[in-house]
Parts: C-alpha cells; sequence; structure tokens
C-alpha cells in the first residue's frame, strides 16, 4: 500500500460510529485541535469545517459552508491554487500539500499550509476532498525575513551589493541597443560626520540620504548600497546627457539639509559615472564587464573627489591612471613622515599701515626624494581619505610652535583639515603650546568655511575651545564657501581671509563690490582682514584705500624657509613700497573673543 493509498485517519475516526465513546473522544480532539480540518466537494466548495476555522481566520463556520475554497484566498495566490486543483483532480493523485495565503474577515493575509487528501470512486471519479490547513504565517515571515536580509542591507533596507552584481550582469545581458549608465556614490567628508557627532549620527545619516536617492531616482532602477558610506545606482537606458541630469538630481536631492535631534548637518556627494553602450556589451561576459563597470565608476567617483567634492566625473581613459597614480601617492605618504619628508614653508603677511611683517602663514610641503618639492593640493586631498591627516596635521601644529618659540616677534597661522577639527585639535593645540610654551594669542588656526559648513553645531564646540585656550581663527577663502551672516556671528572668529579670486577682479565693478561688501562685514563684526594672493601694486593700492588691514603674496614675497622669514623680518619694511592715496585704517584686535566669552 503506497502512502497515497492509506486511509485518512480523521476520515476513519469519524466514520467509525460503532464506538459511540470512541466518536465522542475524536469529536472533542477534532473540534479543540488548533488547525482547521475541512471536507469539500468535488468542486472545492467547503462541506465541513473545525471550529478552528473561525477561531484562526474570523469567518463564521455556518457562513462559510457552500462558498469555494478560492474565494477566501489571497487574489495573488488564487490561479496559483486554482491550477494545482484541476491538477490534482485531472492526474488521479490522491493528496497534495502546497502553502497558500488566506484572507482573514478583516482583510489581514496568513500564510496557511495546506494539506488535502482526495476521495475517488472505484473509476477514478473525484468524491470530494478533506484534509488541514496550519497557520504558518510565523515561521513564513521568518523565512522570508532571512532572504530579505541575505539581499539587502539592514541599516538602510536597500538592496545590497550581491543583488547589485546580479541586477548588474542581468541589465548587461539584456542590453538590445541603446545605454546603461552606472553611478558610483560617496558620501563626502563622512568620516568627519562619524568622528564628530557619533555613529548614531552617522547611521541615521545614512538612512536619510538612501532614502532621498531612493525617492530621487526612476522607478526602474536600482538603487543599492555598495558598502559603508557608498551607494550604487544601475540605471538602464541611461545615455552620457541622461546619466549626468540624472547625478544632478541626486546631488540636489542630497544636499538639502538633514535635521537631527539637535543639531542641522548639510551633506554633498561625489558621483563617478560610467556609461556603456550596446556596442561594447556585445563583445565581453556580462559578468567581467559588471566588474570593469563597478571599477571604473568607483575610480570616477574618486576623481570627482579629488577635484573638490559634490560633483559628478564621467570616467574616460585617463580617470583609471590618475587612480593607480593616487594610490601610488598613498602608499608613499604612509612612510614620509617617519622619514621626516615633510617641512614647513612660510610666506609672511605684512600691516598696510606700514608695510611691516606681522605675521606668517605656515605652508606644507613634501620633500620627496625622487618627486622633489610636492605642493599641498597633489596629497592633501590623498591624506585626508586615508586617515593620515590628523598624524600629519599634528606634526605641522608641534613644528609651527616650534618655530614661534625660537622668533618672539612672529605670529603665526597654521591651516587645520576638517577632519583635525573633529578629531582632537583642541587637544593637540594644547599639547603643542604647552610643550613649546608659546604665548596661545601668537597662534593662529585657519580653516576653512566647508570645514564648519556640515555640522556647523559641532565645529562651534570645537572653535569655542581653542578661543578658550587664547589662539586666534582665521576663516580662509572667505566668501567662496558656505558661511552666513548667521554663521559668523555665532563662532568665535577673529579674522576673516579675503580670496584671491576676489582681490585678483578688484579693478572690475563686481570686484571692487565683493570685496567692499567683506570688507563692510569684517568691520561691523569686529573683524580683522587678511587678503591673500595679493600680486599686483594696484591690487595692494585698491585694498588699501578700501581699509583692508593686512596682505599676503608674491608682491610681498614667496613662501620660504624659516631662515628666509626671520631674514625677512630683521630687514622689516618691503623695500618696493606700492604707495597709497588715503591713509589706511591701522590695524585693530578682534573684538569676536571678549563678546563671546562675556
Amino acid at each position: 500500500m503506497t502512502s497515497d493509498d492509506r486511509p485518512n485517519p480523521v476520515i476513519a475516526a469519524q466514520l467509525d460510529r460503532n464506538n459511540e465513546p470512541t466518536a465522542d473522544r475524536y469529536r472533542w480532539m477534532v473540534e479543540t485541535v488548533q488547525e482547521v480540518i475541512f471536507e469539500a466537494d468535488p468542486t472545492g466548495a467547503w462541506t465541513y469545517l473545525n471550529p478552528a476555522w473561525e477561531r484562526l481566520l474570523g469567518h463564521s463556520v455556518e457562513e462559510s459552508i457552500g462558498r469555494g475554497f478560492l474565494e477566501f484566498v489571497h487574489p495573488d495566490d488564487r490561479q496559483a491554487n486554482l491550477d494545482l486543483f484541476v491538477e490534482t483532480i485531472s492526474t488521479g493523485k490522491n493528496q497534495c500539500r502546497f502553502e497558500a495565503r488566506y484572507l482573514t474577515a478583516s482583510g489581514e493575509a496568513r500564510h496557511m499550509e495546506i494539506h488535502a487528501w482526495i476521495f475517488r470512486a472505484d473509476d477514478g471519479t473525484p468524491l470530494g476532498s478533506t484534509g488541514t490547513l496550519t497557520d504558518v504565517t510565523v515561521r513564513r515571515l521568518a523565512e522570508l525575513e532571512l532572504g530579505r536580509r541575505a539581499t539587502h542591507d539592514p541599516l538602510t533596507n536597500l538592496p545590497n551589493r550581491s543583488v547589485l552584481t546580479e541586477r548588474l550582469s542581468a541589465e548587461i545581458t539584456a542590453m538590445d541597443g541603446g545605454h546603461l549608465a552606472l553611478l558610483f556614490l560617496d558620501i563626502d567628508r563622512f568620516k568627519l560626520v562619524n568622528d564628530g557627532v557619533g555613529h548614531d549620527t552617522g547611521d541615521h545619516v545614512l538612512r536619510v540620504v538612501a532614502d532621498r536617492l531612493r525617492r530621487a531616482a526612476p522607478p526602474d532602477h536600482l538603487v543599492a548600497r555598495f558598502g559603508g558610506d557608498e551607494f550604487v545606482i544601475v540605471a538602464p537606458g541611461c545615455d552620457p546627457q541622461a546619466s549626468r541630469e540624472l547625478s544632478a538630481r541626486l546631488r540636489s536631492a542630497v544636499a538639502a539639509p538633514i535635521q537631527m535631534w539637535d543639531r542641522e548637518l548639510t551633506t554633498t556627494i561625489s558621483v563617478g559615472i560610467r556609461v556603456l553602450d550596446a556596442s561594447e556589451a556585445a563583445t565581453t561576459d556580462p559578468e567581467t564587464l559588471a566588474s570593469r563597470l563597478l571599477r571604473d565608476a568607483d575610480s570616477a567617483m574618486y576623481h570627482a573627489k579629488e577635484t573638490g567634492r559634490n560633483r559628478a566625473t564621467t570616467f574616460d581613459l585617463g580617470t583609471r591612471q590618475r587612480i593607480v597614480e593616487r594610490l601610488e601617492t598613498e602608499s608613499l605618504l604612509r612612510s614620509a613622515l617617519s622619514r621626516g619628508e615633510f617641512e614647513l614653508h612660510y610666506q609672511a603677511q605684512f600691516d598696510f599701515a606700514d608695510e611691516r611683517p606681522v605675521g606668517a602663514e605656515a605652508l606644507l610641503r613634501w620633500n620627496h626624494p625622487d618627486r622633489g618639492l610636492v605642493l599641498p593640493d597633489a596629497f592633501i586631498a590623498v591624506a585626508e581619505d586615508c586617515g593620515l591627516i590628523t598624524e600629519i596635521g599634528r606634526w605641522v601644529l608641534d613644528e609651527a610652535c616650534r618655530r614661534l618659540a625660537e622668533m618672539p616677534e612672529l605670529r603665526l597661522a597654521v591651516n587645520v583639515s576638517p577632519l583635525q577639527l573633529h578629531n582632537g585639535l583642541v587637544n593637540d593645540v594644547a599639547a603643542a603650546l604647552r610643550t613649546t610654551a608659546v604665548a596661545p594669542d601668537r597662534l593662529c588656526i585657519e580653516l576653512t568655511e566647508s570645514a564648519v559648513s556640515p555640522d556647523p553645531a559641532s565645529a562651534r564646540a570645537a572653535l569655542v575651545a581653542l578661543s578658550d585656550l587664547g589662539v586666534r581663527i582665521s576663516l580662509d577663502d572667505f566668501g567662496t564657501g558656505y558661511s552666513s551672516l548667521s554663521q559668523l556671528q555665532q563662532l568665535p572668529i577673529d579674522e576673516v581671509k579675503i580670496d584671491r579670486s576676489f582681490v585678483s577682479r578688484l579693478g572690475s565693478p563686481d570686484g571692487h563690490a565683493v570685496v567692499t561688501a567683506i570688507l563692510a562685514l569684517a568691520d561691523a563684526l569686529g573683524l580683522e582682514t587678511i587678503a591673500e594672493g595679493v600680486e599686483q601694486r594696484c591690487e595692494a593700492r585698491g585694498l588699501a584705500d578700501l581699509g583692508c588691514t593686512t596682505a599676503q603674496g608674491f608682491l610681498f614675497g614667496r613662501p620660504d624657509t624659516f631662515d628666509a622669514l626671520r631674514t625677512t623680518f630683521a630687514r622689516g619694511a618691503v623695500s618696493s613700497r606700492h604707495g597709497s592715496g588715503s591713509s589706511p585704517r591701522p590695524s585693530k584686535l578682534s573684538l569676536r573673543r571678549h563678546s563671546l566669552q562675556s
């Protein structure tokens, strides 16, 4: 006897009417079990349902009798259930087991496992069926969640890397003309958020960015989390122009301020774009090509970061070579500090009133044995990305304070990275001052507006702590970043530096107006001003006439060694006077620190 020929024990018990105590016992079992026990006619209409039907699904047994089982099945599962029912009846099978979602009286879907036995006449004609419905919702939802976790990132709920590579290969295989674009996105200075305000905040930013990307991308595009703060978008049918437009839309969506519990964060993304056309897709197998597209888009993204962040770069043949050079630079940087290859050069700052040197800016140089003297633009971004900038910045502070101790009349400005600001800068400055016994007001910490903008509250806390130490604070490249009047009022700034881009346009009406406005704003807020990049005598005259207090630039001297700076201070006023048609105002002490501390 096969398993299909064995009698159903439930039916056997119900048909046994010769022993009434036994029948009562089985009746009690049928009415109290948790599983639904049913009987149905050959059309699938219920002829019997035990009380568990009403307990589990909420439908009245009395009202359900005579209705077809498909009426209670979820609409999305009905066709599959009907096909299985017809197949079981028509092929002569005596039992079947399957799963379907049944709807409760309130409309909730419950996952039910159905085990049915078919009763047939001697000639095989179906007479009806009986069986059980077991609620497996908890188990099924757990299985679905495990499956989802295997394919989705748990933090952002976006598809993960395995889904991305599978979808990308499938889209390449399905290409029949046209284009396919891959966009590789990375959150700018995300390490600054994690280190500065904590990983909980970083996780919140990742969730917000993921949601904004998902909403901004078209429905047929796949948005996936690649890992860390990196996201990838697969854009079928997207040509070079469309991919650039999509990138602009994504960057705009992400750039909106993120409101946190006690702060507001501004986030930007860098985007690398790789566009595939059908001719290239036809020459390489999909898996190899998918890997190449990811690598190329990643390379383009790194180039976007190196050229300023918050922008998009489309991959070209030179992009990969630039990435190879970047990796080589990173490798050399890791040994540069231990080998003593860094050095500081100094550019003197002159007071417009008497053209005498009043201070200097310390500028980092990398003196590589093969590459020669390397300027910061070639390696600072790499140092920030690979996490070396804090260690290098600490060396700069120590060296600058050591030089200040050697030259009592000197006031020195030191540039700091945004990562330093949120990663122990206050302690590093305090340690350098303590070791060298330098008066704090002789050291000026110089930072750009972009260092403040991602998290103004955290930046203000760090700057206030620096101000409490007694050091001066300068805002570099003023007017080129994201600062506002309210931001300047809230930060303990002592001076602003007028960017070279404004100084060079001083002779034009708009350039003159911008510099005038900056100087008026600084004067109203009690801030000193330094014009940087002064190269022409006419620029110096114009700045002096407008009331700028201090300047630096090639007109007065190029960055040079500390010995050269010492000679400049010993010589005093510069030899080539620029002249002035008016009496420039005397330099003044900033009132900002005192007002903020009071």
